[in-house]
């Protein structure tokens, strides 16, 4: 599993901005009315593992929130290809999560998210 922070764009934004072909997201926020849990989504996903031809697509978890809520979440679901963990820029270095949008500045040419996971 590989695990990237973004600390300048929320949740929504992330997961719809991912390649639906090419990645199945899960997003789970703080607060949010999705009532996922880590073990419904490892049983969806072993369950479309096992009965998928589609092997190319990548399964993405997106976690949005604060530190603790993080912490909760980080690690819990190893069934997916990368994790996405969406904070403020302090809570991410304090957990030392790679922070992939650091110079998102007006003029910069901003990362593709679909570029970065594909590669």
């Amino acid at each position: 599993m590989i695990e990237y922070g973004i600390a300048q764009s929320k949740g929504l934004t992330v997961y719809y901005a991912l390649d639906q072909v090419r990645f199945v997201a899960y997003y789970k926020r703080k607060g949010g009315q999705m009532p996922l849990d880590p073990e419904t989504i490892s049983a969806e996903i072993k369950s479309q593992k096992d009965h998928s031809t589609l092997l190319v697509r990548k399964y993405v978890l997106i976690i949005e929130g604060d530190e603790g809520f993080l912490k909760e979440w980080r690690n819990k679901v190893p069934e997916i290809d990368f994790q996405i963990c969406i904070g403020s820029r302090e809570v991410l270095e304090r957990l030392q999560i790679k922070i992939v949008d650091e110079d998102w500045k007006p003029g910069k040419k901003k990362i593709s998210l679909n570029q970065l996971l594909i590669n």
